[in-house]
């Protein structure tokens, strides 16, 4: 239908229905595990709709591929205008989402505002499958923070990270280790601490949840203890950065029942940065 359209010269009404198909495809392939023939097949579909619904933007979709230990991690520009360097919001979710899914983020939100938006996906999901989840989890997207500097139509000196669920363990690190490189980052139902150090709490998972845990991690799902015991090295604390205090403006956002995010952990994180704020809902 939206290839029908964008050939009738129906422009808004072929973005629609192809992103419609996007999203379509994103829950047939959810919660994209990899080795999964039949989700393999829908994030590729998935993604042939989203660029082909990017091509028919006001400002045409752009791909990135940095070069990264013999492979390349890809990501999606998202530019309000190419007239000139725009301020980047560098956006990634949890374990069961992909980076198709924050196109909505970037219409209703940073758009609006000239912000420019670059979606990436986590170490062992999408494009990024090739990687696992180590304790290094930021590895990635510091790699495409550094490439950033070469990328004309980014303004490298205005570059935050938005980080829902795992990806904010990624974006707080990042604020640790690239205090020089990020002016800003938003952490979303983060998982920092609690939840890899307490085993009551990781002992919360859902099954669909520690599924996709083991898938990143290459482990054995039903080896749960493994799993557990694998998981601690994700834990800021007991990185030693957490302990620090880094100059980044740290937005720490969550509730006070999450078991991934407990309200202790979002505190703490705010504190952890000189300029940080934490906004805790009931």
């Amino acid at each position: 239908q939206g290839r029908a359209l964008a050939d009738a010269g129906q422009r808004p009404e072929a973005i629609n229905a192809l992103l419609k198909a996007v999203r379509y495809y994103s829950i047939a392939s959810y919660p994209h595990l990899k080795h999964d023939e039949l989700a393999d097949q829908a994030q590729l579909l998935g993604n042939l709709a989203y660029r082909e619904a990017g091509r028919l933007f006001e400002v045409p979709l752009k791909e990135i591929q940095v070069p990264f230990r013999g492979k390349h991690i890809q990501g999606y520009l998202h530019l309000p205008t190419i007239d000139k360097p725009v301020p980047l919001v560098m956006v990634s979710g949890g374990i069961d989402s992909l980076q198709l899914d924050y196109l909505n983020f970037y219409r209703k939100y940073l758009a609006p505002n000239g912000i420019g938006m670059l979606s990436l996906d986590m170490p062992g999901i999408g494009y990024a499958e090739h990687w696992p989840l180590v304790q290094d989890t930021s590895r990635l997207h510091q790699a495409v923070l550094h490439y950033l500097a070469d990328v004309a139509w980014v303004d490298h000196q205005r570059i935050a990270m938005v980080g829902f669920r795992f990806a904010g363990n990624i974006a707080a690190r990042l604020a640790f280790i690239e205090p020089f490189k990020l002016r800003t980052v938003v952490c979303i139902g983060a998982g920092v601490n609690q939840c890899f150090a307490d085993s009551s709490l990781f002992a919360k998972c859902p099954r669909m949840m520690r599924d996709s845990l083991a898938n990143r991690l290459g482990a054995n799902a039903a080896d749960w203890e493994q799993i557990r015991t694998k998981s601690q090295v994700f834990s800021l604390k007991k990185q030693g950065l957490m302990s620090t205090r880094t100059s980044v403006p740290i937005l720490s956002i969550g509730h006070k029942r999450d078991f991934i995010c407990p309200e202790s952990d979002v505190r703490a994180l705010a504190a952890c940065s000189r300029n940080g704020k934490a906004v805790v809902f009931d």
